[in-house]
């Protein structure tokens, strides 16, 4: 972008003539504090005002007063904290369509009275912007930059906002040329920049933008944690308390009029600058945190969003709004959210074998408690049946249709007790069983011992198995390296052989493309991870935090995921992805209700994120009733009559529901709703 000043902010600011005047305002705090208070951003629109909230999407009329709500579930009784998908962070107009950004259940459009959620790759989080692009379609702001143009969504990274940082779009605005500016926060560094022709180009020197605003000449007017910094083509100036008497340098909200009034707040005061002066106004203010998130002008009237309610500023006067004491939900509101379709589920716990069936109920096929029949793996075939690794018991596992159930013990196959580390199914869904004394195949009715005599891996303990569409079984034994089987010959890759980054392999997928992805470690207590490592034919790739963007090196477990690979990051709570090319996501603790040791495994079930998290505490995870928060596994089963997970309706308590019930609330995508 041309003219563009790269610079760091110093003493070459210049300094803005300052004269103060202070309005007195009699005004009263707003309404009581409920969860649509809050007020995080505003829209207008033909008479309508529309406000982004802690517990929706709020319509205020503003001459009648009258006031509609539109929010997933009922956020009066929920209340803020347990209304996951109603606070929303930004809004705008889209012609005859209102678009708003939430804060973790991505980015909804109202038209006609309905509502329609978005949850494309990227949006889920912190949509703290958007914007119509005056085409139809919409820009929304978050760690990246989201285009709609009216049918796909389109990501654009910024190069300031790494992976690894915390990053946050606060505000989106065009200028004359059309040309999209981009501002906001990013514990890395700066956050401010253009976006045209496709090229991002970034501003250095700019921290902490809350909010930003271009005026007739094209200057970029920010509400920074430094004061209010005008950005032209060539010229930075600023307004801080130390050369204008503003009360505070933390400038969270700015706006400008039609006249070209710059107004912009700083704790409960709302200042005007003319240009030539500044002037004051105080806002009735009842709470310390009290902070102005957006200002939107209307002619000569000022709406003010605010932690404590709406005011209305007008005339020289400052008043308060009340839109909650006869807020209404939208009577003609429908959520638009895709079909539920059938589909069941097997759960492990320390409790036992559950099965989800396709109507949506539970049945428990095995009990078990702490010291018994603990279910810690679980292997689903085609056919829709089961195998469930058992430990704490003679029993070691179970094969179950979700109708007929059979019970393996040690007395009736050659596993000992506690003997089963990991199990898969090959394509004739004939079992492979890693246990402690090898490896084993059962065709249902006989074993065989493919670790016998002869075999590179007789006598010793097989961590991991699984079998690629080939049906060539590839497993690990501790610090040994990457064995291949292909039925007839044995292949071992090490360091010394093959692109392997350490001999301990961690653990082993693969993926409907027939790729293995595995992670390995030093093994020698020094925590050195090995990244992700991927295997197609004879390519090997590995990313470690030294070749890509992938957040750590030290991953604890991996699984394929709607052509995606998602992996734990070790101790740290968090669940990433890769799309096995050149897109990553990271979602932290915030994120997946886990703390940051509590995560134990993650496999391919829509609920939170979108992955049944399966950790000792996590949100959404308790799929049966009487099942405790500890889920050791968790698989769906893939036959050819399911549809993709994301078109799955769940109940409160995590059970799959075909039906929904109207008024009830259920949970998609990740996202709570009411049924209409």
């Amino acid at each position: 972008m041309k003219h563009l000043l790269h610079y760091l902010l110093g003493a070459a600011l210049l300094t803005v003539p300052t004269l103060v005047t202070a309005t007195s305002a009699a005004a009263t705090a707003p309404q009581a504090a409920s969860p649509v208070t809050r007020v995080s951003g505003i829209a207008l629109s033909d008479g309508n005002v529309w406000l982004a909230t802690q517990g929706g999407i709020v319509s205020l009329n503003a001459t009648s007063g009258k006031s509609e709500l539109y929010a997933l579930s009922d956020a009066e009784t929920e209340g803020p904290s347990k209304a996951f998908g109603n606070e929303f962070l930004s809004i705008c107009v889209n012609g005859n369509e209102i678009w708003a950004g939430s804060k973790d259940a991505g980015v909804v459009r109202i038209s006609g009275g309905k509502m329609q959620y978005f949850t494309a790759n990227g949006l889920r989080n912190l949509n703290g912007a958007i914007i119509s692009d005056g085409k139809g379609g919409v820009v929304v702001g978050n760690a990246e930059l989201h285009a709609y143009d009216g049918s796909a969504w389109t990501n654009v990274m910024l190069s300031e906002a790494l992976p690894s940082s915390y990053a946050f779009v606060k505000a989106l605005a065009y200028d004359s040329e059309g040309t999209l500016w981009y501002a906001g926060e990013n514990v890395t560094g700066d956050l401010f920049g253009s976006y045209a022709d496709g090229k991002v180009e970034p501003v250095k020197g700019i921290r902490d933008i809350e909010g930003m605003a271009i005026d007739a000449a094209g200057h970029k007017w920010l509400a920074t944690h430094s004061g209010v910094i005008e950005y032209g083509d060539k010229v930075v100036q600023s307004l801080t308390k130390a050369n204008s008497a503003i009360a505070s340098d933390h400038i969270s909200a700015i706006a400008i009029d039609a006249e070209g009034n710059i107004w912009f707040a700083a704790g409960a005061t709302l200042y005007r600058y003319d240009g030539k002066a500044v002037s004051s106004t105080a806002l009735p203010a009842e709470d310390n945190g009290f902070k102005v998130n957006a200002i939107a002008a209307d002619g000569g009237v000022l709406w003010i969003g605010t932690t404590e309610g709406l005011y209305k500023f007008a005339e020289g006067k400052v008043e308060a709004v009340d839109y909650t004491s006869q807020l209404k939900a939208a009577g003609n509101t429908e959520i638009i959210l895709p079909e539920a379709e059938a589909a069941e589920t097997w759960i492990g716990s320390p409790e036992g074998l559950i099965f989800v069936d396709k109507a949506g109920a539970s049945h428990l096929i095995v009990a078990g408690n702490d010291t018994v029949n603990t279910i810690t793996k679980i292997a689903v075939g085609k056919s829709g049946t089961a195998w469930a690794a058992v430990s704490h018991s003679d029993t070691v596992l179970i094969r179950s249709n979700g109708t007929d159930t059979q019970a393996f013990t040690t007395a009736g196959c050659p596993i000992a007790r506690e003997g089963v580390s990991d199990i898969a199914l090959d394509s004739q869904e004939r079992l492979l069983a890693a246990t402690t004394g090898g490896l084993l195949r059962f065709d249902g009715s006989s074993w065989e011992n493919l670790s016998g005599a002869g075999s590179p891996i007789e006598g010793q303990a097989v961590k991991k198995v699984i079998a690629d569409k080939a049906d060539n079984i590839w497993l690990t034994i501790a610090g040994k390296g990457l064995y291949k089987y292909d039925g007839k010959s044995w292949t071992l890759y090490d360091k010394s052989n093959s692109a392997l980054p350490y001999n301990n392999v961690t653990d082993i997928v693969a993926d409907e493309k027939g790729t293995i992805w595995l992670t390995t470690s030093a093994g020698d207590g020094t925590n050195a991870g090995g990244g992700l490592t991927s295997i197609s034919g004879d390519t090997w790739t590995t990313y470690n935090t030294s070749n890509s963007a992938i957040p750590s090196d030290n991953i604890s477990n991996i699984m394929p995921y709607n052509n995606s690979i998602l992996f734990l990051i070790s101790g740290k709570g968090h669940v990433s992805a890769f799309n096995g090319t050149d897109t990553w996501a990271s979602y932290d603790a915030d994120v997946t209700g886990c703390d940051n040791h509590s995560l134990l495994s993650v496999a391919g079930e829509q609920c939170n994120n979108p992955v049944w998290l399966a950790s000792i505490q996590s949100r959404g995870v308790t799929v049966a009733r009487n099942v405790s928060d500890e889920i050791t596994a968790i698989k769906k089963v893939t036959t050819t009559d399911v549809d993709s997970a994301d078109k799955a309706v769940y109940d409160l308590s995590g059970l799959r529901v075909l039906h929904p019930v109207k008024g009830q609330v259920y949970i998609s995508g990740g996202k709570k709703f009411i049924a209409r």
